[in-house]
Formats: C-alpha cells, structure tokens, sequence
C-alpha cells in the first residue's frame, strides 16, 4: 500500500482578549530539509489545527513557523517521526496590524486611522469593529516583537 502522509497537530492559542469566532488563516512555514508552507484555516475557539506534511519534507528536526494576521510570528522545533509531529503548540501574541513582526508606533496610525469603524486591518479582538478594546490589545502588547 503507499504510504500515509506525515501529518502535523498541535494548538494555537490566539492572545489576550480575541473573540473572533470565524476560522484564521494561518501560514505554517516548515524549515527541515527543504522550505514548505501550508496554509491552514483554525477555528480560534479550540485553536486545533492538523495538516499533512509536504512530502518533500523528510523525517528529523524541524523549525515551524506560524504567521497569522495581526498576530507576531511564532517559532517552535518539532521532531518528525514516521507519522510527523504532534503537540506542536504555539500561543500568538496580537497587535502587529502592519506585518512587521513588531507591535509598534506604526500600527498605532493604523488603528487609529481605523478606529469607529469595521476596520477590516485594525481589528484586533475580532468583534467586526476597530474600538477601545483592540487600542487596548495594542497597548498590551506594545513592543513585543515575534521571532526572527
């Protein structure tokens, strides 16, 4: 019989205050023998996510980065077997509106360039609108950078 694909499971726990109930698009960008990425929608409520591993990507140690919007980039190592890798977790630090990797000033014009509005960009906490809530997120979370 042919192989079963190598499968990646884990959680995502997306920071501080985010209501938002539709899925989020996240990008996984594997790094082992070769580059890949897969983009995955995760229901943010469980935040579970499972995909099945690029066949070009073989068996030993990989970096996993996740980018979703308006989150930081976050990083983790995970040892893929012959079935792939479970329990490969992260939690997502919010506030990043302008895809930088860093919650800064700049995401700060935008907010407030969006604030009283629908955003789509500045809206943070995922309730369909930009308000003191998601200034609130910013706040928080000012000048954390994701990894690099």
């Amino acid at each position: 019989g042919s192989a079963q694909p190598k499968k990646i499971s884990g959680t995502i726990t997306f920071d501080e205050g985010y209501a938002g109930t539709s899925a989020i698009a996240v990008t996984f960008t594997i790094v082992g023998n070769v580059t890949e990425s897969v983009t995955v929608n995760v229901d943010p409520s469980t935040g579970a996510y499972t995909f099945d591993l690029p066949n070009t990507i073989t068996s030993g140690t990989a970096e996993i980065a996740v980018d979703a919007s308006t989150f930081l980039i976050k990083k983790a190592s995970a040892t893929i077997g012959a079935t792939g890798a479970t329990g490969v977790d992260f939690a997502l630090i919010n506030g990043d509106i302008d895809s930088d990797n860093a919650v800064t000033v700049f995401d700060y014009g935008i907010l407030s360039d969006q604030f009283d509005t629908a955003g789509p960009d500045a809206d943070l906490d995922g309730d369909g609108a930009v308000t003191v809530f998601d200034y609130g997120i910013l706040s928080d979370n000012f000048d954390k950078t994701g990894d690099e």
